[in-house]
């Protein structure tokens, strides 16, 4: 599959998953958003990752998350034949595929309430995340409602308070997942390493920065750009989890390289876990 032919299919797919969400459950949703890297089109054609943003009015109930895993199972079913779509609900929950594909495509859904608007951090997300998503936001349909919540500064105690939980929630699944993949199985093992392994890259930026440099967004500079993202580990923290920030990355460009690749899958897998700790020291100790 060349990349003309990768796009037009992660471009179905998305469009066939916002218009039925707006069939099963658009009286549901106040708004339904791109968000992330398909919306910037900036996605990766080695692995396509497509965020939306649900937000639901008043509070999402037990039966719009039934009518959403339809909507999901169906689209799985549609694309059988050419793609694994593959929903995604990182950290909490990596979901086992019912068969495998060379190509895939991940689906993750972000799920907001309008109930959670004016909580002291609006819809109880952290700042940080919260501004990625704002800036990054492209509405499908609905209100605009992200267009007027005050985000408010972010701090580094605010960043402090917040991102150890993030990074526990990625660390524990993690460290257990091992246990239920089979030995032919890596390629499906990988998908959920490296998946943490991005995510706590990203944290690394925020979790090193002062309050002057989180107020002037400078972690918007290193996110979006490899050589500088590395550089900025190797200066801040070591060579050595520069190093390790850049194997990941290198990962995400070669995706389908590494995907059966055992020792390689092992390689991420320890990384990930490694960041995890140093994260968790330079919130703690400030080092």
């Amino acid at each position: 599959m060349n990349k003309n032919e990768k796009k037009e299919i992660i471009d179905d797919v998305a469009e066939t998953f916002e218009k039925d969400c707006k069939k099963e459950i658009g009286e549901r949703l106040e708004a339904l958003y791109r968000v992330g890297s398909y919306a910037l089109h900036k996605i990766s054609f080695e692995r396509p990752d497509i965020n939306f943003l649900l937000v639901f009015k008043d509070k999402g109930t037990p039966d719009d998350f039934l009518r959403l895993a339809d909507i999901l199972r169906k689209l799985i079913e549609k694309y059988k034949d050419k793609v694994l779509i593959r929903p995604d609900f990182r950290p909490f929950k990596s979901i086992y595929p019912k068969f495998r594909r060379d190509y895939e495509i991940t689906i993750n859904t972000i799920i907001m309430n309008t109930a959670e608007r004016n909580f002291p951090v609006p819809f109880n997300y952290p700042k940080y995340f919260l501004e990625a998503i704002k800036n990054s936001r492209q509405l499908v349909f609905g209100n605009d409602i992200l267009e007027d919540v005050k985000i408010g500064k972010i701090t580094r105690q605010h960043v402090q308070e917040w991102m150890i939980r993030d990074i526990l929630f990625c660390e524990l699944p993690l460290a257990r997942s091992p246990v239920q993949y089979d030995e032919d199985e890596y390629d499906l093992f990988f998908n959920e390493v490296f998946s943490i392994a991005k995510a706590l890259c990203t944290f690394g930026i925020e979790a090193a920065m002062s309050d002057k440099e989180l107020a002037e967004k400078k972690y918007v500079d290193y996110i979006v750009n490899k050589e500088k993202m590395v550089n900025f580990y190797e200066k801040r923290y070591s060579k050595d989890s520069a190093q390790m920030v850049e194997k990941v990355l290198d990962a995400g460009e070669n995706y389908l390289k590494y995907k059966n690749n055992k020792e390689e899958v092992k390689k991420i897998f320890r990384i990930a876990l490694n960041l995890a700790e140093l994260l968790k020291g330079r919130l703690f100790q400030g080092e």
